[in-house]
């Protein structure tokens, strides 16, 4: 990790385990889809995500995001009767640490807007082997990837009761990952931006 990881990891840690004593604890967890422009060509990625931390007076929560993208494609021809070979074999797992706050305006409202901004530090592993003539521009130089990643988006949130709700969200991602560069002074970039599709619940304990 480089020294831009090693400081937000540790902001993000300063921040979050140091909530104010009117604080009220928050867990949220989602799941649903991404399209990195990496990616542009393949099936969306699946995009998970947990995060933890603290909400004042039901409007404002701070804390800390875990996320999980994936995305695996692989391509196969038929060779010879039932016989089957694969060309291709691209595998990207990203894994970002975000700080991430909330602002919750009209908290009290069966139906409610949400907006969230996160930021963190950003790991990906993005690995490609195939016999294709494209092999040679997709593989990167190495499959380790890191960056720092930026988040935006909006949730429609449903009360199911007064600590817990249902939501639905829409959000933004920046995220340019590049792998550290060899002797020559060269390295590899993927573009990891772009839109991205949820849903998931919040409890406020």
């Amino acid at each position: 990790m480089n020294y831009l990881g090693r400081a937000i990891c540790c902001m993000i840690a300063i921040v979050c385990f140091f909530g104010p004593a009117a604080a009220e604890d928050l867990f949220t967890a989602q799941v649903g889809f991404a399209w990195p422009e990496a990616l542009a060509t393949a099936a969306p990625s699946g995009d998970a995500e947990l995060a933890y931390g603290y909400i004042v007076d039901r409007k404002l929560a701070y804390g800390l995001a875990a996320d999980l993208l994936w995305n695996v494609q692989t391509t196969t021809v038929p060779v010879e009767g039932y016989h089957f070979q694969t060309i291709s074999d691209q595998q990207v797992y990203m894994f970002p640490i975000m700080f991430f706050v909330q602002v919750d305006p009209l908290p009290d409202l069966l139906f409610h807007p949400v907006a969230h901004f996160d930021i963190g530090y950003n790991s990906m592993i993005f690995s490609y082997t195939g016999i294709d003539s494209t092999t040679g521009s997709k593989t990167p130089l190495s499959p380790y990837f890191n960056g720092l990643i930026v988040k935006f988006g909006i949730d429609e949130l449903y009360n199911m009761g007064n600590r817990s709700a249902l939501y639905l969200g829409l959000e933004y991602q920046w995220a340019k990952t590049s792998t550290t560069s060899n002797a020559e002074g060269i390295f590899d970039m993927r573009n990891m931006s772009g839109l991205g599709l949820s849903a998931g619940f919040r409890v406020i304990m």
